[in-house]
């Protein structure tokens, strides 16, 4: 990451730790509406 500097094996990885330094949510959840930074956690 080259915000922090974490280290990750895959670009999807890293894709989507970037979204915690961003604040960005852009995955929701088609049944409660709630958003969130990464696809694992809907």
């Amino acid at each position: 990451c080259p915000t922090c500097g974490k280290m990750f094996k895959k670009k999807s990885h890293v894709r989507n730790h970037l979204l915690t330094h961003t604040g960005e949510r852009p995955f929701h959840c088609k049944e409660c509406g709630k958003s969130f930074n990464s696809p694992a956690n809907l």
